[in-house]
Formats: C-alpha cells, sequence, structure tokens
C-alpha cells in the first residue's frame, strides 16, 4: 500500500498558503505603495527540512506496516501468537535476530506442508492429512482476519500521523511566511506559481526562518 502524507502536496496544491494577506495598511505609514513578493513553493518544499524529517517518519512507519502485512501474506499458516511474536523480534534485533529466524523457518516449512498434502490424489488422503488440513486451513483464515484488522490498523494510523503533523507544518510555514513579510515591510505574499512576478522573492528568508534551530 502507497500512501502520501498531506503535507507532501501541501506545498504545490495549496495557494492560500502562500498568498497570505498581512493586516498592514496597504497605502499608509508614511505614504508607502504596498510592497508585494514571491515564494516559490518548490524550493520551499525541497529545503523545509522539518517537513522531509516528518515524511521519512511517515515513510518509515509505513514500510514497518506494509512489512508486518506481507510476512502475514508469506506466513500465512504461523499463529496470531507466533505473528506477533515474529514483528518484535524482527523489530527488535532484524531477520536475522535467531527468534525471526526460528519462527520464520518454521513459517516456510508449514508452508511447503501445506503444499504437499494439497497435491496429494484424494484417494490417498489418510485421516491425520484430512485432520492436518483442516488445522492448517483455520490457521490461514485466522491470519486472513488478522490481515484485514491490521490493515484497517495501519490506515487509520498513517491517517492520524498526517493529521497531526500537517497542521502543524501549514502552522510553521505560515510563520515564517509572516515573519520574513513584517521584516520586508511586505503585504502580500504570492506563490510563485500562481503570480510569475509580483515583486521579490523571499523563499530563502522564509527557508531561513523554517529550518532556524
Amino acid at each position: 500500500m502507497t500512501q502520501s502524507p498531506a503535507w507532501w502536496r501541501i506545498l504545490v496544491l495549496s495557494t492560500i498558503v502562500l498568498c497570505i494577506a498581512f493586516s498592514m495598511k496597504a497605502n499608509g505609514q508614511g505614504g508607502k505603495s504596498a510592497l508585494f513578493a514571491t515564494v516559490d513553493v518548490q524550493k520551499l518544499n525541497e529545503n523545509f527540512v522539518a517537513k522531509k524529517a516528518l515524511e521519512k517518519q511517515f515513510q518509515d512507519l509505513q514500510t514497518q506496516w506494509n512489512t508486518r502485512l506481507a510476512r502475514r501474506d508469506n506466513l500465512p499458516f504461523l499463529t496470531v501468537d507466533e505473528q506477533n511474536q515474529l514483528d518484535a523480534a524482527i523489530d527488535k534485533g532484524g531477520v536475522i535476530d535467531p527468534k525471526a529466524k526460528e519462527l520464520t523457518d518454521k513459517g516456510n516449512a508449514l508452508t511447503e506442508e501445506m503444499n504437499k498434502l494439497s497435491q496429494k490424489p484424494q484417494a490417498q488422503l489418510v485421516e491425520a492429512d484430512t485432520k492436518r488440513i483442516k488445522e492448517l486451513e483455520t490457521i490461514r483464515q485466522k491470519t486472513i482476519e488478522t490481515f484485514n484488522t491490521l490493515k484497517e490498523q495501519m490506515t487509520n494510523e498513517l491517517k492520524n500521523f498526517d493529521a497531526l503533523h500537517s497542521d502543524e507544518l501549514l502552522k510553521q510555514i505560515r510563520t515564517a511566511v509572516a515573519t520574513v513579510a513584517k521584516q520586508k515591510d511586505v503585504s502580500i505574499v504570492f506563490n510563485s506559481q500562481v503570480a510569475l512576478y509580483a515583486g521579490n522573492d523571499i523563499t530563502d528568508a522564509v527557508v531561513n526562518v523554517l529550518n532556524k534551530k
């Protein structure tokens, strides 16, 4: 599953972010005319350190969830408890962790066992084979149910992460643009993709404010 966080699109699609009209008087302050400026949203997007860090966190979280789902798809005959143990072992020590290897090997062995039983002619199946097939099918069905539940949890967690941080990033952008605009006596700042020229380009100054530690 591939999903992009909202802030990935904020700087590209939203002209509201940068078309900010400030409360400064357009024709006051000693007779000054209103000053206008532009911000290059693409450059801002490429250089906003906090945004990139959050995107990395989002991608790492998404990868972790997708990997867990893929393991359940590839190893459907491990029990729910064993799947959870495998998640914990890999999260802790990676795929080379002894417990992770043990459970992965077991999952592969169970898949091979099921394949062999499934390939047996019906006439050659003994009572023990039939019983074992039912046991493994029951485990696989539970794995499918857990897979669907985890997929829903993943979607909700990614949406919550997105919602939580996109508002904060938007606030930081607005604050940085306002700060620079006031410093330069600018009354309106346009997205440079909307207004090709509207006075000073204050992109670098905005980036500096955003990335200031």
